[in-house]
């Protein structure tokens, strides 16, 4: 055994007993679960951090939604849809980006 094992068996990957702190989970609806959303009929834009998809809900419902991909791919996608959605007409600037 090399010196570097001995001393990599004292760290302890994983305690299920380990004292942590009590936490609380934000009250944002970045944090909160889909099911959450739809029962308090949230509206607005929100950011999903576990797909990182741009969504947006009305009266708790997902009305249009911006995966990473897609923004990867088409740099205004999110803009794109919301214009389309609400019946606006984009302002461009000059190299055509909506803006």
């Amino acid at each position: 055994m090399a010196a570097n094992d001995k001393e990599r068996s004292k760290v302890i990957i994983f305690d299920p007993n380990a004292k942590t702190e009590n936490i609380p989970r934000p009250n944002h609806p970045d944090y909160k679960v889909p099911s959450e959303l739809a029962a308090e009929k949230w509206s607005g834009v929100r950011h999903n951090p576990l797909t990182l998809d741009l969504e947006c809900w009305i009266e708790g419902e997902i009305v249009f939604f911006s995966t990473a991909v897609q923004r990867a791919l088409i740099k205004d996608d999110f803009k794109i849809k919301y214009v389309e959605f609400f019946g606006m007409f984009p302002n461009f600037d000059k190299e055509g980006n909506i803006i």
